[in-house]
């Protein structure tokens, strides 16, 4: 078990609120999707401007705990393998956090090159930090365009070893995969940029991740307005992965589970939490959330799901948890 606690900061209702909040033009429509025919559920420029401001809220010598701990599981997945990896891409996501963990352990002794593919350029600034005292080991920052409708990764590969933009024999993509609208597309591409003898390692949140944020402002949301918009992400489930992987043309998949269970003072620092990892929705439909479904939504949150605790000798203290899923799915690519 993961747990984290921390203070609340002032303007608590206005980010419970701006999280949940519409900001997209009325014009969006449901319907809309790319040209490879994949339904467009998110905003990818709205998301990278989420992860832009991400980048600053947090520490600039450290991670975000809850990233350090994803990042951490996936590294030991990367342990299992016997193989040396010697070229390396991470996409987005926690890209920094795998970079820290990945370099710490013997995996990351045998790197050569390691190319880091993000939305946000802030974000891809941060994981230089990381490689300093590195010399041995090429860097590549890619920017990925989130105006492109296609979400092409953007990277160009070859099959000559000498080549510089020789295959990789490592991918990995943590917690990015749950904000892709075409997610078999987005990992057809990685497999057209594996070795024929690669690995490629995916972990994004899903399963019953944030359910006591769903349910209450689903219950907040037919108490106060009379109907239910959605404020979440859609989450893809266990059976799902494979089912990805498959589509994508991985061999030998493999997908399984972790619970990350993640504790916080009352809902208002579930939600600054959310947007210091820049994790906020970024549905291009939603209808805004007025303040009184907001206060509603996270009197449900504390009452349906607030745990007392007696910690620092307080008994009967407030203290709600929220549970998340991360789904990990490791093939070899061919």
């Amino acid at each position: 078990m993961f747990a984290l606690s921390g203070p609340v900061r002032t303007g608590s209702l206005r980010a419970f609120r701006s999280a949940y909040a519409s900001s997209y033009p009325s014009s969006y429509t449901s319907s809309y999707a790319s040209s490879s025919g994949a339904s467009v559920i998110f905003d990818l420029e709205v998301k990278a401007a989420q992860r832009e401001r991400a980048a600053y809220l947090l520490n600039p010598a450290d991670d975000d705990p809850l990233h350090l701990e994803v990042a951490s599981r996936v590294v030991e997945r990367v342990l299992d393998c016997t193989k040396q990896f010697r070229r390396a891409l991470i996409l987005g996501g926690a890209g920094s956090s795998v970079l820290r963990e990945l370099l710490s352990t013997p995996a990351g002794d045998s790197l050569e090159s390691v190319v880091l593919a993000d939305h946000s350029k802030a974000m891809l600034a941060r994981c230089g930090d990381r490689l300093e005292g590195r010399p041995g080991i090429k860097a590549t920052y890619h920017w990925m365009d989130p105006g492109d409708a296609d979400e092409r990764v953007g990277l160009r590969v070859g099959d000559d070893e000498g080549d510089e933009g020789a295959k990789f024999d490592l991918v990995v993509s943590c917690l990015h995969l749950h904000w892709v609208n075409d997610i078999p597309g987005v990992m057809t591409q990685c497999r057209d940029m594996m070795a024929p003898d690669g690995f490629f390692l995916g972990a994004m949140l899903g399963g019953e991740t944030l359910q006591e944020m769903r349910i209450a402002c689903t219950l907040a949301q037919q108490e106060r307005a009379g109907g239910v918009a959605p404020r979440t992400s859609p989450a893809v489930h266990v059976r799902d992965a494979g089912n990805l992987l498959t589509r994508a043309g991985f061999q030998l998949p493999a997908v399984d589970v972790d619970d990350v269970v993640v504790n916080y003072d009352d809902p208002f620092a579930v939600v600054e939490h959310l947007r210091c990892m820049g994790e906020q929705a970024s549905l291009r439909l939603r209808t805004p959330l007025s303040e009184d479904v907001a206060l509603a939504a996270a009197a449900v949150y504390s009452t349906m799901f607030g745990e007392k605790s007696n910690r620092s000798g307080a008994e009967g203290a407030g203290s709600s948890g929220s549970s998340g899923s991360s789904g990990s799915s490791g093939s070899s690519g061919s």
